[in-house]
């Protein structure tokens, strides 16, 4: 019995070590295309950051670390620069929502990007009365898709009638 165990736990650690590879280059291909589209911003090219931010910050890559961070604000910062600010404050909700901790950077930003940042921040610190009962998210496309596909998700496990959403400027 003490061999099965033992080559069991061989079996599972040389399982995870060829695993972890994939993570790391999946965990450097997501904070590389943040770093290209902070790049990119830099060098006046804020349609090419915008599309590079949107696929970076699906939070399924990787962390909500320091750079995803930055690259929420940066796309908010896109954002109020088109006159887009009712969906830089969304994803500066979002991103607040993900992760309550966010840094704000009052420095590098626009002065409405702070305002919306900390508006965002307060907001989300708040539950609302569906919280409990409702979990939204936000299911990216296949990378290479337009970036305005892709689609919200409700889900409402211990909800027994459907759930509906209105999206202002697009509808139900």
């Amino acid at each position: 019995m003490h061999a099965s165990a033992l080559r069991r736990l061989v079996w599972v650690a040389a399982l995870s070590a060829l695993m972890t590879p994939g993570v790391a280059r999946a965990q450097q291909t997501r904070n590389d295309r943040l770093r290209v589209a902070f790049q990119a911003y830099d060098d006046l090219d804020a349609a090419r950051a915008q599309a590079l931010l949107r696929g970076a910050l699906n939070p399924a890559e990787g962390p909500a670390d320091s750079l995803w961070q930055r690259g929420v604000q940066l796309l908010a910062q896109i954002l109020v620069e088109e006159n887009r600010e009712a969906e830089a404050r969304t994803w500066l909700r979002w991103g607040f929502r993900l992760s309550p901790g966010m840094v704000l950077d009052s420095v590098t930003f626009l002065p409405q990007v702070v305002a919306a940042a900390r508006e965002a921040q307060a907001t989300s610190r708040q539950a609302s009365p569906g919280d409990p009962v409702t979990r939204t998210s936000w299911e990216w496309t296949a990378p290479g898709a337009p970036a305005n596909q892709g689609r919200i998700r409700i889900a409402a496990p211990r909800v027994t009638t459907p759930v509906n959403a209105l999206v202002r400027g697009v509808g139900v």
